[in-house]
C-alpha cells in the first residue's frame, strides 16, 4: 500500500489523476465535498463585520474526470441514498461512466454511516445487480472486493 496524504480536495484531485492511470481498480468510497471555499485565507479572520459570508464554489468532480482517462481500469462509486430509490444511484453510475455502484440507504436499519453493520446492493453497467445482506462493515468489504475480482478480473 503507498499512502499519499493530503490536505485538501484538490490535492486529493491532483493526487488520483496522477496514478490513476497505474491502477486496475479505482474505488470511490464517498465524496470528497461537493463545495469548497473559493478562497481561502493562510491565517485567522478576525473579527470585523457582524456578517461574514463565505462563497462556496463546486469541487471538481474526481469519477467524472476519471471516465475521460479510463482505459482498462475498473471504476466503481457509491451512492448513499435517504431513501429507498436506487434510481438516483444509477442515474449516477450512468452519468459518471462507472462500471459499477454500490448503493445503500439510510433508510434500513443497521445500515449507513454510524452503525458498524451495512447492506447494500451492487450494480453493474451490464443491467444484473447483486443484494448483499445487512453484515459488519469488514465482512462487506470482503464480499465486495471479491465480487470485483470474480466478475472483472
Amino acid at each position: 500500500i503507498n499512502c499519499i496524504h493530503i490536505t485538501t480536495a484538490a490535492e486529493m484531485y491532483d493526487e488520483v489523476m496522477a496514478h490513476f492511470s497505474s491502477v486496475d481498480i479505482f474505488i470511490a468510497s464517498a465524496a470528497v465535498a461537493d463545495y469548497t471555499f473559493e478562497k481561502t485565507h493562510p491565517h485567522k479572520l478576525k473579527k470585523g463585520e457582524e456578517v461574514l459570508s463565505l462563497n462556496l464554489v463546486r469541487t471538481k468532480d474526481i469519477l467524472a474526470a476519471l471516465v475521460h482517462m479510463k482505459n482498462r481500469q475498473l471504476v466503481v462509486g457509491f451512492a448513499l441514498e435517504s431513501g429507498n430509490d436506487s434510481s438516483k444511484a444509477l442515474s449516477k453510475m450512468k452519468a459518471k461512466g462507472l462500471d459499477a455502484i454500490v448503493y445503500n440507504t439510510l433508510s434500513d436499519s443497521g445500515a449507513g454511516f454510524g452503525p458498524d453493520t451495512n447492506k447494500v446492493t451492487l450494480y453493474k453497467k451490464d443491467g444484473s445487480h447483486t443484494d448483499f445482506p445487512l453484515q459488519p462493515k469488514r465482512q462487506l468489504a470482503k464480499a465486495l472486493w471479491n465480487d470485483f475480482i470474480e466478475q472483472w478480473f
